[in-house]
């Protein structure tokens, strides 16, 4: 620290350390501003063969700012699942925050053992509706045929 003292670089290593730590409070804090989204997907697959063993459902929320997935197994041929996605869209010095990051689409598969049994892509405005501000379901019920 002497040398640095010495060398009248102290105080640009701390004004360089006090600038990274506000860049990273200010990015932290444009996160925390919007609220997580969530989109509730419910369903049943139909015609699914005894023998397919560890069935898995994929829902992936296709946003402007990247995918969100989840994937849970089926119960008795049905299922449900809670995606949560990040809802800030941007964020600027002038405007502020913009909140407004929802997904275009939705990806639903059935999968099992690596093998795609069933896939639906649902058109988020047309199937998906408003539960709560940042909380959405599905129109009408979901049905995925397995059989093929």
């Amino acid at each position: 620290m002497l040398w640095l003292r010495q060398l009248g670089l102290l105080k640009l290593v701390r004004r360089s350390i006090a600038v990274t730590v506000g860049v990273t409070a200010l990015s932290i804090g444009a996160y925390s501003q919007c609220a997580r989204g969530v989109v509730a997907v419910h369903g049943r697959v139909e015609k699914l063969a005894a023998d397919a063993g560890d069935v898995n459902v994929k829902v992936i929320l296709k946003t402007p700012k990247g995918d969100f997935s989840k994937t849970v197994g089926l119960t008795d041929g049905q299922f449900s699942v809670d995606v949560p996605f990040n809802t800030l869209k941007s964020w600027s010095a002038l405007s502020g925050h913009r909140c407004s990051n929802v997904p275009k689409s939705v990806d639903v598969a059935v999968v099992a053992s690596d093998r795609m049994l069933a896939h639906k892509v649902l058109d988020f405005k047309d199937s998906f509706e408003t539960h709560d501000s940042v909380a959405y379901q599905l129109k009408h019920e979901l049905v995925l045929d397995a059989e093929r």
